[in-house]
């Protein structure tokens, strides 16, 4: 397949973002991972319930009824599915926390394309609370280890008081209690120098321990056309929220009808080297469609499908930012592979594909 290699030019403020943006654009000039896939896709995910603002209840905060709810991380724990949606009551900042509901896993045998009629009650178990997340806490994705949540979420700090903000790469531990034990964010690091991108978002943990952690990521990249937007691996220390540079490498590239692309869902270990992961990109049209992807606990890519699930319809097509089905979360249950995601910023849609169907979509690099 030919394709068209955008040309980016470097913009730099200091030696680690260079080294960056050295790194990706060699990424791409290789062609590595490129013209796999194709354009046009197939949305191949049935429509399994949609979860609207006004099924919501928030039970610990005065406004009980959110102006929407979307974004949902999830994990399956003692038999139920926990979601964990993004909440957003105002538009004067737009301010999101994350919240959490139980939903009976036998909702996801639901009939086909039906609304939820019935009330989720939800607490809010992160919200802004240091300066460098007071613009929000957005798009969870939740794994369990040692009995505690770990959340990897986008902070947005706060740099003026009109609310202009940049994204960053939280990090919060809460206990079985849901009580926050620790937040922070991400940075990477270098010879004794630190540097945070201008907005890093998209992370997911492939194996986790006390200490550290390997995971997706896509640290957005300074260029004079833009920012440089597609997936990395990297390895994180998890006390001090630290990604060593030399750890780095870009895996994931855009296509020449993309602007960006990124990691939409949590993980979903599938052999004890493979790991399911959703994706999405954003193309000329400015629609969000998704994929799926498998990938080494190292990063290399093995398989990838082309767009299998997008907007359709008024209720996932129309909304406070039309033409989006996004993340974050993915989980296997039953033999079907369960995509629990916003859609169009103001609700929530839970979607499913049979496992036989997913692996026949994928394109194998390598195994």
């Amino acid at each position: 397949m030919s394709f068209k290699l955008r040309v980016y030019n470097v913009v730099t403020h200091n030696e680690l973002e260079l080294k960056l943006y050295e790194r990706v654009t060699r990424f791409l000039r290789e062609v590595k991972y490129r013209g796999i896939r194709s354009r046009r896709g197939i949305d191949i995910f049935e429509r399994v319930l949609y979860i609207f603002p006004n099924n919501i209840k928030v039970v610990n905060y005065p406004r009980s009824t959110p102006l929407v709810a979307f974004n949902p991380g999830a994990i399956v724990k003692d038999g139920c599915l926990l979601v964990f949606p993004r909440l957003i009551f105002d538009y004067y900042w737009y301010i999101s926390s994350i919240g959490l509901f139980v939903l009976e896993l036998k909702e996801l045998l639901g009939k086909y394309n039906s609304y939820a009629n019935k009330t989720y009650y939800t607490k809010i178990v992160l919200y802004p609370v240091e300066k460098w997340e007071l613009v929000g806490c957005e798009d969870a994705r939740v794994i369990l280890f040692n009995n505690n949540y770990h959340i990897l979420y986008v902070a947005r700090e706060i740099t003026s008081l009109e609310g202009h903000y940049r994204s960053l790469q939280g990090y919060a531990i809460l206990d079985e209690k849901l009580n926050v034990i620790s937040r922070k964010f991400f940075k990477i690091v270098h010879n004794g120098e630190s540097y945070i991108p201008p907005a890093w978002r998209d992370s997911a943990f492939l194996e986790i321990s006390v200490k550290r952690a390997s995971l997706l990521t896509r640290p957005s990249i300074p260029s004079s056309n833009g920012l440089i937007e597609i997936g990395w691996w990297g390895e994180v220390d998890l006390d001090t929220g630290n990604i060593e540079l030399e750890s780095l490498k870009p895996i994931l590239p855009t296509e020449k009808w993309e602007f960006k692309v990124g990691f939409s869902t949590n993980t979903v270990k599938i052999s004890s080297n493979e790991y399911l992961i959703g994706w999405h990109g954003v193309a000329e049209d400015y629609i969000y469609r998704n994929g799926v992807l498998v990938v080494s606990r190292d990063g290399e890519l093995l398989g990838i499908t082309d767009y299998i699930l997008e907007p359709k319809g008024l209720v996932e097509a129309y909304g406070d930012r039309p033409g989006v089905i996004f993340g974050d979360g993915l989980i296997l249950y039953k033999d079907y592979l369960y995509w629990i995601g916003g859609i169009s910023d103001y609700a929530i849609g839970i979607f499913r594909v049979h496992i036989d169907k997913l692996f026949e979509s994928i394109k194998w690099i390598k195994g």
